[in-house]
């Protein structure tokens, strides 16, 4: 018997199996082709959980594509490797109403077509600062069910049948679950109408909007928001004759002087989650959950209950 030649021919179809392989692996095949297409990659946080619900069971992947903890994007410049990522997806769902400010220039670089923005200015309400909306439609239930509908029409449409179908599915389950919490908010709304409150971000206007409290100061700590000794002055006015039970806070928000200012004025710093920050595992039921605090953590401020807070100094 002829070992040496025995053992080349058993190298030689080894290296055949090796070889198809890697054509299997690495070869644009259908295989490939369907995962690229399928892809739906999300700008910002809030919009990837409702994605990432809506598509659940589904063919689509979904990605995130800024930081989930970045937190609001003002500033956000898009890197070589966002590009690449974004040239990859089929569809790009984004919040709009200027709260990335790269939309205008991604859609001018070609991405026009691909880019759907799901937040819709029926339901904004003017930024604190001006007649511009504010984008942060995505902080309270009924924003988030008309993000839901404008999203579930975007994925619809790139979606097969079968998929359409649960996809419908999705968004219904997800709506029933924001109803129910909204009645949640209705209810706490009633026993928080008139509570004066200061905010520290825009993100807060939509919620205080919906539980009918009344703002008597605003207080943004960032780089866009310096306060001059006047304004801080007319800030310390309205405190002491609005006497406000608390200062709302985004829970992404770690101020020392708005702590600081609290404890000056005996006042409570109640951090709220607004869903502008997370972490890229969290699942669709983080809406839920995040709509779920803010009532649990305003109830208690309510104009009746917060008689006995501390006096303001």
């Amino acid at each position: 018997m002829n070992l040496t030649r025995g053992r080349s021919g058993t190298r030689f179809m080894l290296y055949n199996i090796i070889f198809a392989l890697l054509v299997f692996l690495t070869g644009p095949g259908p295989r490939a082709a369907t995962a690229a297409e399928d892809r739906i990659v999300c700008t910002v946080y809030p919009v990837y959980l409702i994605a990432k619900g809506l598509a659940s069971g589904t063919e689509l992947r979904v990605s995130l594509l800024l930081p989930a903890n970045l937190g609001c994007p003002h500033h956000y410049s898009l890197t070589p490797t966002d590009m690449a990522g974004l040239e990859q997806a089929k569809l790009i769902l984004a919040n709009g109403l200027g709260f990335e400010p790269f939309l205008d220039r991604l859609a001018e670089s070609g991405f026009a077509a691909r880019i759907r923005q799901i937040a819709p200015a029926s339901c904004t309400i003017s930024s604190g600062e001006g007649s511009q909306p504010n984008p942060h439609v995505f902080t309270t239930p009924a924003g988030l069910s008309a993000m839901i509908d404008a999203a579930a029409d975007a994925l619809d449409d790139v979606v097969s049948s079968d998929s359409a179908v649960l996809l419908r599915k999705n968004a219904a389950e997800l709506r029933s679950r924001l109803d129910a919490v909204g009645k949640d908010w209705a209810g706490a709304a009633e026993k928080l109408e008139g509570t004066p409150v200061v905010v520290t971000h825009e993100s807060l206007d939509y919620i205080s909007s919906a539980m009918k409290l009344t703002i008597v100061a605003r207080l943004e700590i960032d780089d866009e928001h310096q306060h001059s000794a006047h304004s801080r002055l007319g800030i310390e006015q309205a405190i002491r004759d609005r006497r406000p039970v608390a200062f709302l806070t985004d829970a992404l928000d770690q101020s020392e002087e708005i702590a600081a200012l609290g404890r000056e004025h005996g006042i409570p710093v109640i951090a709220l989650p607004t869903l502008t920050t997370g972490n890229d595992d969290d699942s669709a039921n983080t809406l839920e959950s995040s709509m779920q605090a803010v009532p649990a953590s305003l109830v208690p401020f309510a104009a009746g209950a917060a008689s006995t807070a501390a006096p303001l100094r």
